[in-house]
């Protein structure tokens, strides 16, 4: 515990604890994000990723790459896992034609490490921003795009950039299940007890769900949540929280991790002593 804590100019008696609750290995960005303020973060991942793609199928898709105009990445996790196949079989570049464009700087980052240059990238991390980057690219009617991805998603990408001419290709790589871990649930219920200020974070609507099932099966932690802060990446993710009668606080003005430790930043320098 940190005794008189100051937080922009007010003054906690405790650090509040940040739950993340994110895949394991997607939470790096969030928690660098709160490292530089006085803030404990607990992870307590509450959906695991399984891998998806086949061999064959992959294979398939590398060997037929010099047919595609772009490729699309909305997540560093997608970027690993593709450039890892990418490495499997036996194959080092893409080809100079091929425009590899980006959601958000996480993503970006992450192709760059693997020596790879971002094309593009769209001034806003979300969907909607990345239609409208397209657009703006003008790609040939029909040019074909490789997209992949978590095998559910928004649906957004998949909706429109079709009816701007993108012969768009989905390659699900991996899908999220649910996770539990009784000795982290068993910690979890320990902070809800005992700690004053508990930030709950979700990516996803899915993320909120299965973490709402986990935690109520130890009694009596529903009431202990009504205590607690609640942040959301976006309105989709509020509004189920909040259909559920748990008030969303914190809001990311952006779809990105580092925007919603700016938002959490935000909401903690507002707080009364």
């Amino acid at each position: 515990m940190l005794a008189d804590c100051p937080v922009r100019g007010i003054k906690l008696q405790t650090k509040p604890l940040v739950v993340i609750t994110r895949p394991k290995g997607s939470a790096c960005q969030l928690t660098q994000g709160l490292a530089s303020h006085p803030i404990d973060v607990f992870q307590f991942p509450v959906l695991k990723r399984v891998k998806l793609a086949k061999p064959a199928k992959i294979q398939s898709i590398i060997d037929s790459l010099p047919e595609f105009a772009a490729m699309l990445f909305t997540s560093a996790h997608s970027v690993d896992l593709f450039f890892d196949l990418l490495a499997a079989t036996g194959k080092k570049r893409l080809g100079n034609s091929i425009a590899l464009i980006a959601i958000g700087a996480a993503t970006a980052a992450s192709i760059e490490a693997k020596g790879f240059r971002v094309t593009a990238r769209p001034p806003k991390a979300n969907s909607e921003s990345m239609i409208a980057c397209f657009a703006k690219l003008k790609f040939p009617h029909g040019a074909k795009v490789l997209y992949p991805t978590v095998q559910v998603t928004r649906g957004i990408i998949e909706a429109n950039l079709p009816r701007i001419g993108i012969n768009l290709v989905s390659l699900p790589l991996y899908k999220l299940v649910p996770s539990r871990d009784p000795k982290l649930l068993q910690k979890l219920v320990s902070e809800l007890q005992t700690r004053p200020l508990l930030i709950f974070t979700f990516f996803s609507s899915s993320a909120f769900t299965q973490f709402l099932k986990i935690v109520t099966e130890v009694e009596g932690t529903l009431p202990m949540l009504k205590k607690a802060v609640f942040a959301a990446l976006g309105p989709v993710t509020q509004n189920t929280i909040e259909a559920s009668g748990y008030p969303v606080s914190i809001l990311a003005k952006e779809a990105n991790s580092a925007s919603l430790a700016e938002a959490i930043w935000e909401f903690l320098a507002k707080a009364p002593d």
